[in-house]
């Protein structure tokens, strides 16, 4: 089926979105896109790549499409949506006291990338996204979401204890391709709740991961967010 859109009017930032916490410099924006219905129905039918796909002298060592689905299109060029980014510069620059507002930053296209994550083979409830922290080119980043499937189920955890998830990834990431996730059962973990249309923005040196609450949840439905960094 063949869906038309403008991009820049289809990511409308709603001139009423709602402040719903400022706590522990995370920020919670809800109701943040004017057209929310409409993106869903666009990103319900998209077609999506496979993300770090390893190539085929690799595939027997990737989970990826063998216990899970994970993909990560980004659809559109950036300079379509400048005035769509420039509201959330604004929030970061006045909730977290900058100076001057920060600058977007992508490794990929632009700003409108997303995370297409499902489960083939459940595992354990202990298992999650890997933690990890997010740099660029040393500079510290705001990590922007915006939680934009229904199910909801869990959020991004951040974790307090970062020596102890120091330790736990050492060994995570010798193994990354081995397994859908790491076991964060011994770590604590402050968990931003998902919950659609919500926009959530933290500061990326907190070890963080995106976190399911129900594994199963995501057994039919796919979890999507979109993710965009700020430094």
């Amino acid at each position: 089926m063949v869906n038309p859109i403008i991009p820049r009017r289809l990511f409308e930032v709603n001139p009423d979105f709602l402040l719903t916490s400022f706590s522990d410099e995370i920020l919670i924006i809800d109701n943040f896109y004017k057209n929310y219905d409409d993106i869903l129905f666009f990103l319900s039918g998209a077609t999506v790549d496979i993300f770090n796909d390893p190539g085929p002298s690799d595939e027997e060592r990737s989970r990826n499409f063998a216990d899970y689905y994970q993909c990560r299109p980004s659809f559109f060029y950036k300079d379509r949506f400048v005035p769509n980014i420039k509201a959330i510069k604004r929030l970061i620059k006045n909730y977290y006291d900058l100076a001057e507002e920060p600058i977007f930053c992508s490794d990929r296209t632009g700003p409108y990338e997303f995370n297409f994550f499902k489960f083939i083979n459940v595992p354990s409830q202990n298992i999650q996204g890997t933690p990890h922290l997010d740099f660029q080119m040393g500079a510290m980043i705001y990590n922007a979401i915006v939680y934009l499937d229904q199910v909801s189920n869990g959020g991004t955890a951040i974790y307090t204890n970062a020596d102890k998830v120091g330790k736990l990834l050492e060994d995570a990431f010798q193994n990354q391709h081995l397994m859908a996730g790491t076991d964060v059962s011994s770590l604590d973990m402050k968990l931003i709740q998902s919950k659609p249309n919500r926009l959530a923005v933290f500061k990326g040196n907190r070890y963080h991961n995106g976190y399911i609450q129900q594994h199963k949840a995501y057994q039919q439905d796919w979890r999507i967010v979109q993710v965009m960094f700020f430094r």
